[in-house]
């Protein structure tokens, strides 16, 4: 953070005028049709009789089916709902009106950056009468046609049982329609786009290294956030809105897990040995041996209520051990580094050479209800990667930077609120901390 020293003489117009400037921004309502960008999704339809017919003023609610919260409207004259700005999951949408049955939609699911629409027929009732449908199971959520930007959501389902080296959940951005690896840079091209355009959000915030132009931890830790805390993702590779010009390649926009009020724990241990491996012909052939490899990942997951229907946490660690020794080259003439001296610490000499890939990484949030207005989430990452002899990450080299360590540290903070104005508008603050050291 940069800053002037100022005497503190009291308000002037001008901070008067900036402080009430920044406040009508923050009145606005977070809502559009079609905000493929959003760390948030949308839920909206239409209620209807068994002919089809639009049934205005009906009640709906809608609850979330993991935290409880609660949330209600009432349908128009032409019988459209909205719900703006929910958080990915599932949830119970309740429908009731005068003469017809109460009909619940369960399983309905929203995902990030995205509307779900619904079209929800409710039958005639002579008597009264409860009729329960799970949209998981039914047509009727339609595909979001409020945006034209060509996008693609990896769910959670996709993330837990899809196998990933090295569990850098966004390698899995390379699913998606338009994206290829960069060259050996580690980052990803969309349409042919050099992947330093590409821009990354984490529940709405800006995780970008402007400097280096990639995303925080730059090219060389192997993730920032354990796989084991993200819900979901969305990857949008061209059609995004204006409103996103700091990318001309793609956008992926990340939200990751809450708690809820049912406990869930998990722990995990991955291990890649050379010594369960042979040795590839090559190697045999030219009287080579095998190479030492050793990679442990492992870590721990617990989340669950604070206070039942109110105050929820998640809590992960994972950490990453791996030793690669280095075969070194240097492919110099003989009597190069007598000559040479002042090059002797930047190099070398033949053989293996000790190299490590050691990082660890932690991550909290908390998330509640205020009042029937007010939801908050706090959320904390903290990531630390340091490799000695790491800077050239290929089983070879010919010896030039091996006395370099290789590493980045980096710290995630954020503060959001949102506040309910009314049925359709919302007030949203978020407050951000981004930090990428070596």
């Amino acid at each position: 953070m940069n800053g002037a020293s100022k005497s503190a003489t009291g308000p002037t117009w001008s901070r008067i005028l900036s402080l009430a400037a920044l406040t009508v921004v923050f009145m606005l309502p977070v809502y559009s049709y079609g905000q493929s960008g959003s760390h948030d999704g949308k839920l909206e339809g239409s209620v209807v009789d068994p002919s089809g017919a639009l049934i205005p003023h009906a009640e709906v609610s809608l609850l979330n089916e993991d935290t409880a919260a609660a949330k209600a409207t009432k349908a128009d004259a032409e019988g459209h709902f909205i719900f703006p700005a929910l958080q990915p999951g599932n949830y119970q949408l309740t429908i009731s009106c005068t003469g017809f049955a109460q009909s619940i939609f369960a399983h309905v699911q929203v995902n990030v950056g995205t509307t779900a629409t619904l079209k929800a027929t409710l039958p005639i009732a002579a008597v009264q009468q409860e009729t329960t449908v799970y949209a998981s199971s039914v047509s009727q959520i339609a595909i979001d046609a409020s945006t034209s930007a060509i996008s693609t959501v990896i769910d959670e389902r996709a993330i837990d049982v899809l196998p990933l080296n090295g569990r850098n959940f966004t390698d899995f951005v390379l699913l998606t329609p338009g994206s290829t690896t960069d060259g050996d840079s580690g980052m990803v091209s969309f349409n042919g786009i050099a992947g330093n355009f590409n821009n990354y959000t984490v529940d709405g915030a800006n995780n970008n290294n402007a400097f280096y132009e990639t995303q925080i931890g730059r090219n060389s830790v192997p993730f920032q956030f354990s796989e084991d805390v993200i819900k979901e993702f969305q990857v949008t590779s061209t059609g995004f809105e204006a409103e996103f010009g700091q990318a001309g390649g793609g956008l992926v926009n990340i939200v990751t897990k809450d708690g809820g009020n049912k406990v869930h724990r998990d722990a995990y241990y991955y291990m890649l040995d050379s010594a369960l491996n042979a040795n590839d012909s090559i190697n045999k052939s030219n009287g080579i041996a095998k190479p030492s490899n050793h990679r442990q990942q492992f870590g721990s997951t617990l989340s669950g209520p604070i206070r039942h229907d109110r105050l929820f946490y998640i809590f992960n660690y994972e950490g990453q051990v791996r030793n690669e020794p280095l075969f070194a080259n240097n492919l110099l003439p003989a009597g190069f580094l007598a000559a040479n001296p002042s090059l002797q610490p930047l190099l070398t000499g033949t053989g293996l050479n000790p190299r490590s890939f050691n990082q660890n990484t932690a991550f909290g949030k908390i998330q509640g209800i205020l009042n029937e207005k007010n939801t908050f989430t706090v959320t904390y990452n903290y990531q630390r990667f340091r490799s000695p002899h790491g800077y050239f990450s290929s089983p070879t080299s010919t010896g030039d930077g091996l006395s370099l360590t290789d590493g980045a540290t980096s710290n995630f903070v954020q503060l959001w609120l949102q506040t309910a104005i009314n049925a359709t508008t919302l007030n949203e603050l978020t407050l951000h901390l981004g930090q990428d050291t070596l």
